[in-house]
């Protein structure tokens, strides 16, 4: 019923909105077939404008602005582990369409088969997350790709910057933290040497 009221409701504001245009009839009335004039092309491209705006605009204020909130992202290793798998699955599902998507043979068991193979894929990728994400970032600095490998890290530091531990081993707070690593590696590190550094 809602969908019925809506076209009433287009019907009316576009009937209002194009009872108001001026039709340009010297165009219209020209009977050369391959028309040339630059005037005519012109007039008809702003009829054909003056026309289209008013019915977009009628449907526009009808319906509200919809965006998704949601924010796809790619899973980590989806090139290595998932990208083919999905390739095929899309091939033989557009294969099984353009045949009228039957529903038994060689071609219903491709798709299924295909299918099955992109989701177990993407489970793998899904489950063994960090295992992944660790994976990329070491073959990217066996290849030397400092700049991929950086800009990884610094993502990855984004995303869990807040799972950092406020507390170790009883002592608290950034600096205090600090100073007690620097202790313990400058003790191992250092230990005939007396000089300490102040941090904080």
């Amino acid at each position: 019923m809602l969908w019925l009221l809506l076209l009433l409701l287009f019907y009316n504001n576009s009937g209002k909105a194009i009872s108001k245009l001026v039709l340009d009839y010297d165009p219209l009335m020209c009977t050369n077939v391959s028309c040339s004039d630059n005037e005519h092309r012109l007039s008809i491209d702003k009829m054909y404008m003056n026309i289209i705006n008013p019915l977009s605009d009628s449907s526009r204020n009808l319906l509200p602005d919809i965006r998704s909130s949601k924010k796809y992202h790619t899973a980590p290793g989806w090139n290595e582990y998932v990208r083919e798998a999905h390739s095929e699955a899309r091939d033989a599902f557009l294969l099984w369409q353009c045949n009228s998507k039957p529903r038994f043979g060689p071609l219903c068991d491709l798709i299924k088969h295909t299918r099955a193979r992109f989701k177990q894929c993407l489970r793998f990728c899904k489950s063994n997350d960090d295992r992944v994400r660790v994976d990329t970032l070491a073959n990217k600095l066996l290849k030397r790709d400092d700049i991929s490998f950086w800009k990884d890290v610094s993502k990855m530091n984004r995303v869990n910057s807040n799972v950092l531990a406020s507390t170790i081993n009883g002592v608290s707070g950034e600096c205090n933290i600090t100073k007690m690593w620097h202790d313990h590696y400058f003790d191992l590190i250092n230990s005939n040497d007396d000089t300490k550094y102040v941090l904080c």
